[in-house]
This record gives structure tokens, C-alpha cells and sequence, in this order.
């Protein structure tokens, strides 16, 4: 990871996540299981929490220079909405032809989100 990643906890839900670490753990500290990529994908989300993040600019930060499908994006999103248990939406956000955001309200940090900061520059593999 680069040095210059900011270092921010989040609590969304019942849930911590570590966007320095790339962890997400329950209320008893215990590890959530998801994939790096999904973990990538709610770092970005979580960077610019209240903010929609366009699925070009996640599919970029998290497979880079790998062709992958939308299906691959939505399944990272499905798999972070199953671990936090997220089946309303309310905590990550479709935004219809436009991407996904990560609702603000939901995602208490000290740290403010960095709105216009691509997460591509901090989260590419």
C-alpha cells in the first residue's frame, strides 16, 4: 500500500473498518470474511463515503489493468452488503447508471471523506 494512504477507522453498523489495514471486523473484533477485492471496493467506497464513486473508478482501483466483468463488481458489492447485513441498501447505495456510495450517515469516522481524491491512487493492486 502507498505511504501516503490516509489511516482511517469507520464504524458502519455493528461493524469497524480498518481502510489502513483493509479489515473489517464485528463488534467482538472478529474478522468479517471478505475477499481483498471486496475489502478494496468498500476502502474506495469508505474514502468517499457520502459521495458516489462511479463503477469505472472502482473497476480501475481494484483490477486495474485486469478485464473483468460488472459481475465482478457486483459481487464484490454483494458480499460487503451480506457482511455488514446490508439487505436494505441503506449502508451501500446502488446509484442508478452511476455507481455505488457509501452513506454517510451510516459511517461514523473522525476522519472527514476525501471527496474528488481518486481511490484508484490508493487502492490499485
Amino acid at each position: 500500500m502507498p505511504s501516503d494512504a490516509t489511516d482511517t477507522t469507520i464504524a458502519l453498523a455493528d461493524f469497524t473498518f480498518d481502510s489502513a489495514r483493509l479489515e473489517l471486523r464485528d463488534s467482538s473484533g472478529a474478522p468479517a470474511a471478505l475477499r481483498a477485492q471486496a475489502l478494496a471496493v468498500l476502502a474506495c467506497l469508505a474514502l468517499q463515503r457520502g459521495h458516489v464513486v462511479t463503477r469505472d473508478e472502482l473497476m480501475r482501483a481494484v483490477w486495474r489493468d485486469v478485464v473483468v466483468t460488472d459481475g465482478s463488481l457486483a459481487q464484490c458489492i454483494n458480499e460487503i452488503r451480506h457482511a455488514l447485513g446490508d439487505s436494505a441498501h441503506r449502508i451501500v447505495q446502488t446509484v442508478p447508471k452511476r455507481g455505488y456510495r457509501l452513506d454517510a450517515d451510516s459511517a461514523s469516522s473522525t476522519a472527514a471523506p476525501s471527496a474528488g481524491r481518486g481511490c484508484w491512487r490508493y487502492w490499485a493492486a
